[in-house]
């Protein structure tokens, strides 16, 4: 485990195998409906070529990369990102299959790894939805390679003056690399920065009595994620700054930290089975199981207190997937694979019993073909009207009428209602588009006026189309 770096590509082949049977088993998988809010905000970036969010910058611009192909092909931009979470995931099998070749764990060894991460039923899960994660472990995977690739150069003897001077500047170099990699991954998924932190104690855990030697390239590595962010931040209008800006409140709300037992089970025990039950039964190694306990620790806390109360499947942690396998090829090996066997079943059967069809798209499919007989804007009732819409034609310029209802004020609401029409049908007159509303949207207007069952909406006529659509005019 000490000599020199393996050749990249020795045995490239075992791991490029199991990545591409879990690329199929994900795509064969794929979910049909959304998880969570995430999904929404990504299909509707994605369908109108949006190319920065507001925390996780760099997500939608490699997404739109990887999923040009098939959009020319006309797969729905809901579809493709689906596909996006599954090819990024096998893709972070890759490269944590290469992390643990330098590590000289043999062809065999690493594929029980591989199988033991892909198990997991968090890893498997993301791979099948639309959300950040799945494409996220494809760049926190490479972040471990690079961490790895940092730990062999200074496992490497100095040799002579010459040979000395040249190991430090590649230590140096390897350092800069994993400040890139930790930065891309921070600006793919905010939790990336968690990153910085936590392969440079691995680092450290790994060299031992060593550990002093690692401090100039970790230095290195940590300046060049902070400038690296700073970078993409400014060139990307502030979104790193979004990033500490939405985590600080909840940082400063330490309530849901008494849910962490609760949390215990459902985001680390199950959700990584069978690398949760198995990386820590394992003898020695006492630093790097001090570092991984600490690490999932604390990104069980900051997942509690971001998202109080909602069971997040794991998703958060996939970042220290790669170190808890690689204590867990220690283990007794009968129960780890039958505990691959029992987080694979576990995984699938939470795929399947999440995945369900969008309730509403066919008739959604006919409200949106009166939409495109005219450049049309649509109102809709709300996000269950919503959802639908973004698996059929999620580039249609729409609003929720739920939405600016709840801002209404109680007393004069009728007023205000018929004053915001009035507007938006003027906005829309000026684009040459219609102002269209579904049937539940106009029955939401109104009821908010008091005019059910009337012709008009305030100054509006409501002229009635095909498929319950109607149009508002003036």
């Amino acid at each position: 485990m000490r000599g020199a770096p393996d050749r990249v590509g020795t045995g490239a082949a075992v791991d490029a195998a199991v990545a591409a049977g879990f690329l199929v088993l994900a795509v064969l998988l794929g979910q049909h409906g959304f998880y969570h809010v995430d999904g929404q905000g990504l299909v509707l970036g994605l369908a109108r070529a949006e190319v920065h969010h507001d925390r996780h910058p760099l997500f939608l611009p490699i997404a739109r990369v990887l999923a040009a192909p098939l959009l020319a092909l006309g797969v729905s931009p809901f579809r493709c990102l689906t596909l996006v979470s599954a090819l990024g995931t096998a893709c972070g099998l890759f490269a944590l299959g290469r992390a643990a070749a330098r590590l000289a764990v043999p062809a065999r060894e690493r594929a029980v790894l591989l199988l033991a991460i892909a198990a997991c039923p968090s890893v498997l899960f993301f791979a099948t939805v639309v959300e950040f994660h799945g494409l996220f472990l494809a760049f926190a995977a490479l972040a471990w390679r690079a961490a790895v690739g940092l730990e062999r150069w200074l496992a490497q003897p100095d040799g002579s003056a010459v040979e000395a001077g040249r190991r430090r500047g590649r230590v140096l170099g390897a350092g800069a690399v994993l400040g890139v990699a930790t930065a891309v991954a921070a600006m793919v998924h905010g939790f990336g920065q968690l990153l910085i932190v936590v392969l440079p104690c691995w680092v450290v855990a790994r060299r031992g009595r060593d550990w002093r030697g690692a401090l100039a390239p970790l230095a290195v590595a940590c300046a060049t994620h902070v400038a690296l962010g700073l970078a993409v931040s400014v060139a990307s209008g502030g979104a790193g700054g979004r990033q500490l800006g939405y985590f600080a409140p909840f940082l400063a709300d330490l309530a849901p930290v008494r849910e962490l037992a609760a949390g215990l089970v459902d985001e680390w025990l199950l959700a990584f089975l069978p690398l949760s039950l198995t990386c820590f039964l394992v003898a020695g190694r006492a630093r790097e199981r001090l570092v991984l306990g600490l690490a999932v620790a604390g990104y069980l806390v900051l997942t509690w207190i971001l998202t109080p109360g909602l069971s997040e499947r794991g998703a958060y942690l996939h970042p220290l997937v790669f170190p808890a396998a690689v204590l867990a090829l220690a283990s007794p090996r009968r129960l780890l694979l039958v505990l691959v066997a029992a987080g694979l079943a576990l995984g699938v059967l939470r795929v399947r019993s999440h995945d369900a069809p969008v309730a509403g798209v066919g008739s959604m499919q006919a409200v949106v073909a009166v939409a495109e007989e005219r450049p049309s804007f649509l109102l809709l009732a709300s996000s269950a009207e919503e959802d639908p819409l973004l698996m059929v034609r999620p580039a249609l310029p729409y609003l929720r009428v739920a939405e600016f209802l709840a801002t209404m004020p109680a007393g004069g609401r009728a007023e205000a209602v018929h004053a915001l029409l009035a507007r938006l049908s003027s906005d829309q007159a000026g684009l040459d588009r219609r102002l269209l509303a579904t049937r539940a949207a106009l029955e939401a207007l109104q009821a908010a006026t008091g005019e059910v069952g009337s012709e008009r909406l305030g100054a509006l006529r409501v002229e009635v189309r095909r498929a319950g659509v109607v149009e508002l005019r003036p």
